[in-house]
């Protein structure tokens, strides 16, 4: 083999090296956000199951009959966990919040035995606890209900607004990515369009011409998809090993997922934008190829 054409393969390789490479980082970047999408999820659901409602008993309710609503919310698919506090229970939680022994004060316990439910973070909304609630207030054994709507609410809409926020900067980020892979893949392409014009003038069909560059495109977009899983799970193995807390939050199957999310979306931005590049060059004349 001459040295040119050694010089030619070299480059031809250091030109689809650099070029899978920076596709890699791009898919990165939009693997991070989908991490980052899903730990925000995880927190949300996290915050949605500590809200949830109070069953306040009446007075004369005896312990078999707290112990059968218990059981009885327990088994409803809205329920998280269900917890009874007893009248002495509440009452030393309340010396123990404010400092003040209220029964010492009036002589007798005025708390009565309760149901602390959490609820699914699916039914963590005013609407669905509303129609939740209002089958056990009409319970005997049942002296109210208390739930904090506002509270609910409130989280609800800040929940709300961090996934527009980044439902925004997903779009920009897929956006751009869609823009740079692209030009990454035209690039490659410019530097073949004297070889698709060659292949042209001998009669090759344009299937023919276009089917070595789609399938280049798709084992790049593949190779740098599975780049991008790599450097994500080394992130998540490191960011493990400097904050304890962080150790399994990110789960084996969200990143598989986000991998496999990557690899399918760098395949199908590649192979897209080599059909469009491709397509383009074919189209052009000879003089129009130096523009």
């Amino acid at each position: 083999m001459d040295n040119r054409r050694r010089r030619r393969l070299f480059s031809t390789a250091g030109a689809k090296i650099t070029s899978t490479v920076s596709v890699a980082l791009v898919l990165f970047v939009l693997g991070l956000l989908a991490v980052m999408a899903l730990l925000t999820n995880r927190v949300a659901d996290s915050v949605r199951e500590s809200v949830g409602f109070d069953v306040i008993m009446t007075d004369s309710v005896s312990p078999a009959e707290i112990e059968s609503l218990r059981r009885r919310i327990e088994s409803q698919p809205f329920a998280l966990s269900v917890a009874v506090h007893t009248a002495d229970e509440s009452a030393v939680r309340w010396r123990e919040e404010t400092g003040e022994d209220v029964v010492e004060v009036l002589g007798l316990n005025p708390f009565a035995a309760e149901l602390e439910v959490k609820v699914n973070a699916p039914w963590a909304s005013a609407d669905s606890l509303s129609a939740v609630i209002a089958q056990y207030e009409s319970l005997p054994e049942v002296d109210e209900v208390t739930v904090h709507t506002d509270m609910i609410d409130a989280v609800n809409a800040n929940i709300m607004t961090v996934f527009k926020v980044l439902g925004a900067i997903a779009s920009a980020l897929l956006l751009i990515s869609f823009v740079l892979i692209n030009n990454t893949i035209r690039l490659s392409i410019y530097a073949r369009r004297f070889t698709i014009h060659t292949m042209k003038l001998v009669g090759s069909t344009g299937s023919f011409i276009r089917r070595p560059f789609l399938v280049s495109a798709m084992w790049q977009g593949l190779v740098a998809g599975l780049i991008a899983t790599v450097m994500l799970c080394g992130l998540d193995s490191g960011m493990s090993r400097v904050e304890a807390q962080l150790d399994g939050f990110v789960g084996l199957a969200d990143l598989l997922a986000v991998g496999v999310g990557m690899v399918a979306g760098g395949v199908v931005i590649c192979v897209i934008s080599a059909l469009i590049s491709t397509n383009r060059y074919l189209r052009l004349s000879y003089d129009e190829m130096f523009r």
